[in-house]
């Protein structure tokens, strides 16, 4: 407090002027102007494992700068006797000196703050100089209170303040040797030797907003229990040595929950080697409960102990980018699948907060990035929807599909499966597995049958809803090509280009389909009339096409055109002949020919088939003419009568009636005369010589 002094002739008196408030943080105003008072500052934080405290020293020198004033015979001077510092809310243990003798200190609780007040030893008159020594403790805050300090033997964490005037306020922060130490906020200069790291900061150029977090960290003070869970999983759980509760309450959930997490999600334990669980400072994690480090293998869980965050983070060794790569789906599914293991296990379960699209900080989940760090409160509300809002989806799509359809996808999605299967077994899908791969799993495998309505309402961005539009076109068009092809499977040529969203070639593979699929139809009528059965070359053409239709098209093509043959030849051999072609297919029978033709089909050697058939038409077509021939010739060479093809009768002279026969000709062998031969015959060489 500064004070005033009067003096004249007849009188002297002192008046209260003001109060020297000196406050750190910024919040907490500085009354006094530097030019009245000069105080240097010059503070040691301690940091005290043993004694579960940071031990904070203020050495402070006070000079009252303020000259006496003469109005007349009246002479005011200017003194102080007491001074005010703003110093931490957890302060406790408030003793201060001066010359060896205590002062009177006393601590006002403000918000975020105490006012320590100090009465000097004595007036502090202008150009005089006092010191003064300010001890105080900062106390560990037990496990999950509100204080921010926390100092054990594994892990200290607390802030320090600066006071004193610009350029006369210094900082030292000591740490036993053996911590590992971070800083935040300020800038301090390190050395470290084999008892202590000094952290300094000299000349401090405006205390009143000077400000730094210090964590120290041994993490060879941790406790270690390491949790063998059937199925080859590995953890071991590190919590600080003061806190039990913490180390017996993870330690228990992770042996319970981690083989229900196993047995739910149908996948084995991704991690080789161990998963270090660590109790961590809440504060540290930045405005989350924990994190997952795939890359280290270790899982940070704040102090808090929250049954849903223990299982939600031992859930990312399988939720963690391998599966899928969208932020939203890996944390739906591990708090959903958090959420199921704790019901399966008689615990509070826990459930999203209530969001909708329309909520004030909504986002399409597409764009739902991880910030960082939560640092303001827009991000935090951002934050908090994000995961409110992934769940919530979640949970609908794990409902609508089921655990075991849940499985059938993870399996898919570890093993690189097509989303679009055809037969035998599912080929190796290598393109992205973002949220579209997702979406193809989650329907073609799971069997979903909301999930394009909820992927519209919760997770696409406004550009991306044509890309969906496009997508049920070419399933539409898919669906209707499964069901005109029946048991035929896909070809891949279609369905690779539906799992890679290249809707409008899907679309030109399927029409393709389609017009394999009638001719599929129009040569099941062919061979239908045939009284034969299609083979199955053109199914494996078709389902085995890779790149595109064409292979198979062209061999229904042909297939048609090879049938149509076939039915002309037959349709050759099933009509009426005449005496004369029936002569000219002695020893030239078509019916082997056509036994060519019908098992070059069934081989699938359709040029020999249609060799054959054609072979068959050739032998009846000329038959006719040939028959002729043999007719007339057998006749010129037998007169009577002609027994050809190994006794067959083709000719015979019309007999006289027996009782017209000459009795010198009865009894005798047969005789004939033969008729005139026919117009030119004898041009034809011996047989009419």
């Amino acid at each position: 407090m500064r004070g005033e002094r009067h003096s004249a002739r007849d009188a002297a008196f002192a008046l209260v002027a003001a109060l020297a408030f000196l406050f750190v943080p910024a919040t907490v105003p500085r009354a006094v102007a530097a030019e009245e008072l000069r105080l240097t500052v010059a503070a040691t934080y301690t940091l005290d494992p043993e004694d579960g405290a940071v031990h904070v020293l203020m050495d402070v020198t006070a000079t009252n700068l303020k000259p006496n004033t003469r109005r007349g015979d009246i002479i005011t001077s200017y003194y102080y006797n007491r001074l005010s510092f703003g110093i931490q809310a957890e302060a406790t243990a408030l003793r201060a000196t001066s010359g060896g003798r205590r002062l009177s200190a006393t601590a006002t609780p403000r918000d975020s703050y105490k006012v320590l007040n100090l009465r000097l030893a004595s007036n502090l008159d202008y150009r005089e100089t006092q010191r003064i020594r300010i001890t105080f403790d900062l106390p560990a805050g037990a496990p999950r209170s509100d204080s921010d300090i926390r100092v054990g033997e594994a892990f200290s964490s607390f802030y320090a303040w600066a006071w004193g005037d610009p350029g006369r306020s210094s900082i030292a922060i000591v740490i036993p040797a053996g911590f590992e130490e971070s800083v935040n906020g300020a800038t301090l200069k390190r050395v470290a030797n084999s008892t202590q790291i000094r952290l300094t900061a000299d000349a401090i150029a405006d205390p009143d907003t000077w400000f730094v977090t210090v964590d120290a960290a041994r993490p060879d003070k941790l406790t270690r229990d390491r949790v063998a869970i059937p199925g080859g999983a590995h953890l071991v759980i590190r919590a600080w040595p003061e806190d039990a509760e913490w180390r017996t309450k993870v330690h228990d959930l992770i042996e319970r929950g981690l083989p229900k997490l196993q047995e739910n999600i149908g996948l084995d334990w991704p991690v080789d080697g161990d998963v270090d669980v660590v109790e961590v400072h809440t504060p540290l994690l930045e405005g989350y409960a924990g994190v997952y480090y795939t890359e280290s293998d270790r899982i940070e869980i704040g102090e808090d102990l929250d049954d849903l965050t223990i299982l939600h983070e031992a859930s990312h060794a399988w939720f963690n980018g391998d599966l899928f790569d969208h932020r939203w789906i890996n944390e739906g599914l591990a708090d959903e699948y958090a959420s199921i293991v704790l019901a399966a296990l008689g615990e509070a379960s826990g459930y999203p907060d209530a969001v909708t699209p329309r909520s004030p900080d909504a986002v399409p989940l597409n764009d739902w990035e991880h910030p960082g760090r939560i640092d303001d409160e827009e991000t935090d509300r951002r934050e908090t929807y994000g995961y409110n809002a992934s769940w919530t989806l979640l949970r609908a799509l794990v409902a609508d599909v089921g655990i075991d359809g849940m499985r059938r996808i993870f399996r898919a999605a570890e093993e690189d499966q097509i989303a679009y299967r055809g037969e035998p077994a599912p080929e190796r899908y290598a393109g992205s597995d973002d949220w579209r791969r997702f979406l193809d799993l989650l329907e073609e495998v799971g069997g979903s049958t909301e999930a394009e309505r909820l992927f519209r309402l919760w997770v696409v961005e406004s550009h991306q809803v044509p890309l969906l539009d496009d997508r049920a076109a070419a399933r539409k068009a898919y669906a209707a090509l499964l069901e005109s092809a029946d048991t035929w499977a896909a070809p891949y040529a279609i369905r690779a280009k539906l799992s890679g969203w290249d809707f409008d070639r899907a679309e030109t593979a399927i029409d393709d389909a389609e017009r394999v699929i009638a001719a599929r139809e129009a040569i099941e009528a062919r061979t239908a009339a045939l009284g034969i059965s299609p083979t199955g070359a053109l199914e494996t053409a078709y389902e085995s096409a890779k790149s595109d239709l064409a292979a198979a098209q062209d061999l229904a093509e042909k297939q048609v055109a090879t049938l149509d043959e076939l039915a002309e030849a037959r349709a050759a051999l099933d009509a009426e002949r005449d005496l004369f072609t029936s002569v000219g297919l002695v020893g030239n029978e078509p019916d082997a020919a056509w036994a060519s033709a019908l098992g070059a089909f069934r081989a699938d050697r359709l040029d020999d088939a249609t060799a054959a058939a054609a072979d068959v038409e050739a032998r009846i077509g000329g038959a006719a003419e040939l028959g002729r021939t043999r007719v007339v010739g057998a006749v010129g060479a037998t007169g009577a009568g002609l027994l050809l093809g190994g006794g067959l009768v083709v000719v015979a002279r019309r007999r006289r009636r027996r009782d017209a026969v000459p009795p010198s000709v009865v009894g005798s062998g047969p005789y004939a005369t033969l008729p005139p031969p026919p117009s030119g015959a004898r041009e034809r060489g011996d047989d009419f010589k």
